[in-house]
């Protein structure tokens, strides 16, 4: 397998992520968080833009399917102490509402998704990139789109279609997707897994009668990377692996 040079490395800013994959994620590729709920995906993808612009001076893109952006940036604030807000208004983060339309709530957001097709979302994540010079999107998450699709050959041509997108655009693209409790999957589809360039596991395990979370790269393409299970913790600084 080659190998890709420091120079191009995206840093996840996590700590003790970096180390396990040579030092970042390969530049300008599609990388898919899974696990199931509460295992902090949604963390993992906001740390991943808000680490990029704090420590990386590189502007990112948030598009939220699920939570509305006002609870996002108080649970950030809240939990981490993050000002999201204050980065909007820098021009450094964009946070685009792709929930109100989908279920027809009133919106005040600068940056919202009025319709949930591909090429709108494609269309919308260009314009944002344009203006802000992004070079990190994350997209949180591909199941509240994918569900609006009938076909799972439709669907799958169209995850393709955006992953080529956004990877044109010149950014580095990150998808949460869930699985289903109890579950040995990978995704909730069974094919996200086959369109990313990487995989990362989340995981929540019971032992002792206390629940543990762990951290496994299980697909890295482009280069070495760890493929242990990791502890990791969620403290106010963020994600720390042990």
């Amino acid at each position: 397998m080659s190998l890709t040079t420091d120079s191009v490395r995206v840093k996840t800013g996590i700590k003790g992520l970096d180390e396990l994959i040579n030092g970042g994620f390969p530049t300008v590729g599609t990388y898919l968080v899974t696990g199931t709920s509460g295992t902090g995906k949604t963390l993992f993808g906001i740390e991943f833009i808000y680490k990029g612009i704090m420590l990386y001076d590189e502007p990112g893109i948030f598009i939220t399917m699920d939570e509305p952006p006002d609870k996002l940036r108080a649970h950030v604030k809240m939990s981490f102490g993050w000002n999201l807000e204050n980065l909007e208004n820098e021009g450094k983060l964009a946070i685009v509402d792709a929930i109100s339309s989908r279920v027809s709530a009133p919106s005040n957001e600068k940056y919202i998704l009025r319709r949930g097709e591909i090429d709108s979302l494609l269309y919308k994540t260009a314009n944002i990139i344009g203006e802000l010079g992004a070079k990190r999107v994350v997209l949180d998450s591909i199941v509240s789109l994918a569900y609006q699709y009938d076909s799972i050959f439709d669907l799958r041509r169209d995850i393709q279609r955006l992953c080529y997108g956004i990877s044109q655009l010149n950014c580095t693209f990150l998808i949460t997707t869930e699985v289903p409790s109890g579950s040995n999957r990978l995704s909730r589809f069974d094919i996200e897994e086959f369109l990313v360039d990487g995989i990362i596991l989340l995981k929540l395990d019971k032992e002792n009668d206390a629940n543990t979370r762990k951290l496994m790269i299980v697909k890295m393409r482009g280069t070495d990377h760890d493929m242990k299970e990791h502890i990791f913790n969620i403290t106010k600084d963020g994600i720390i692996l042990e």
